[in-house]
């Protein structure tokens, strides 16, 4: 057994997990290794030293091995079949401390690797035989077994695969529970991706608290499917975390659907909410940090008990250059009464693109409380369902600019309620539906047309 220790910053950079400083350097918590022994009958790789911590993880070239025991100064880890004769690099990683002082990494020989002797004196060569005769063929002998499968690439360190249960959501939701939870430590420098197979994830009753840097991934919007009461991030409103959900749905029994308080990355995702209860609002999505990036997203809220409303983005006060953006999206609310339904809601700068809004009630909120955020709408559909298509409300100061969208409203195309002090203009666009300005805010429409393709007049009437 020898240990060959890496010393340098360019071997660090080179091993396949290795850390921000050189082995060894004296930080708090720094894990050194001190001695390594492969004891390849056993299958065991010991490793002796300090400030391993409780739960560390230990790869050999790169491969994670599973852990027979873990304390602060011994590691029992247990080697992979079939090693051949090397020198093979060992890494001990920490992932309950910060990013300095989380790595050590030395080398152990496995197998005797010996230097080579020297060439002895050829001797001389005796004379050539007489070729013999060529025997009979003998008869062909049985196929032997298959041999053992080869091994496999490298290992995955920060992705977990999670698989469904056949035939059993509950089971397969406790999977996906049990292997989330297993995560800790994830930042933004240290994410790690949840890969779901296809299939069906029930979490029951429980409310399902997303962590920050745990990127959540299906195998496509349609064929996996996560059912819980609803799902929070678990940072404080306005943090500067980020949630990231990605291919697949999500179905929220208590009708509060996905809430967050953090930035949220969205795509090829769809939210589908049916609140169970009486005397219950519902929400597709709330969107209440610092920003939120909303892409190739569908959400269908349905609540027979009162108000529903597809999406709403808003911030934290205080929060500067705060931008939501919406894009190829597809909203369907249905409430009770109808006119209790609303499509979007907008509270802070925000970008619609290519978004299409079916609802009975109000298509597009915008509701400022303060300052004077600035909302675009671009390729913006409004179902012919709409009471009202675009809906200004609340003291605030808004811009909001309107292109090559259809605003339609059955009662007003756009509805300015007093106190309200918004300057909207709308181009290139087909207003449907009577105008309502009660606080008259600087209203205008230029290059755009009604339900009978006449040019409208330039306060939209």
């Amino acid at each position: 057994m020898t240990i060959r220790r890496a010393m340098t910053l360019l071997s660090m950079l080179a091993a396949p997990c290795a850390g921000v400083l050189p082995a060894g350097a004296d930080e708090p918590n720094q894990p050194a290794i001190r001695r390594l022994e492969a004891q390849v009958p056993e299958g065991v790789l010991r490793v002796e030293g300090r400030s391993f911590g409780s739960n560390p993880r230990v790869w050999l070239n790169g491969a994670i091995l599973p852990l027979t025991s873990a304390a602060d100064d011994l590691i029992l880890a247990t080697l992979p079949a079939g090693l051949t004769p090397a020198s093979y690099r060992v890494v001990v990683y920490r992932p309950d401390v910060g990013l300095l002082g989380r790595f050590d990494s030395a080398e152990v020989a496995i197998g005797a690797v010996g230097p080579q002797g020297p060439a002895g004196v050829p001797g001389a060569q005796g004379p050539q035989g007489p070729e013999g005769a060529q025997g009979p063929q003998g008869p062909e002998g049985p196929q032997g077994p298959a041999g053992p499968p080869g091994g496999g690439g490298s290992s995955l360190i920060r992705t977990v695969i999670v698989s469904p249960v056949p035939y059993d959501p509950i089971a397969s939701g406790n999977a996906l529970r049990s292997a989330y939870a297993a995560i800790t430590g994830a930042n933004s420098f240290d994410q790690w991706l949840v890969k779901l197979e296809p299939g069906v994830y029930d979490l029951g009753s429980d409310v399902w608290q997303l962590s920050a840097y745990v990127n959540l991934e299906g195998s496509g919007r349609d064929v996996t499917r996560i059912d819980a009461a609803g799902f929070r991030t678990v940072t404080e409103f306005g943090g500067m975390d980020e949630v990231r959900l990605s291919r697949l749905t999500l179905g929220s029994r208590d009708g509060s659907g996905l809430q967050a308080a953090t930035r949220l990355v969205l795509d090829e995702v769809k939210v589908r909410v049916l609140p169970e209860n009486f005397g219950v609002q519902a929400i597709g999505v709330f969107a209440n940090g610092q920003s939120a990036s909303l892409r190739n997203v569908q959400v269908e809220v349905t609540n027979p008990f009162g108000f529903a409303g597809g999406i709403s983005l808003r911030s934290v006060g205080g929060i500067d250059d705060t931008t939501m953006y919406l894009e190829d999206a597809s909203i369907i609310v249905s409430a009770s009464p109808p006119e209790e339904g609303r499509g979007v809601i907008l509270g802070t700068d925000t970008v619609l693109d290519r978004v299409r809004i079916d609802t009975r009630g109000a298509a597009i909120s915008v509701a400022t409380f303060e300052g004077s955020p600035t909302i675009a709408l671009r390729n913006v559909f409004v179902s012919s369902r709409a009471r009202v298509g675009l809906k200004a409300f609340n003291p605030g100061q808004a811009r909001i600019s309107v292109s090559s969208s259809v605003i339609f409203g059955q009662e007003w195309s756009i509805h300015v309620m007093q106190p309200s002090q918004p300057t909207i203009g709308i181009a290139n666009s087909q207003v449907i539906g009577f105008p309502n300005n009660e606080s008259f805010s600087p209203l205008t429409c230029v290059g755009s047309y009604n339900a009978a393709f006449m040019p409208v007049h330039s306060t939209c009437f």
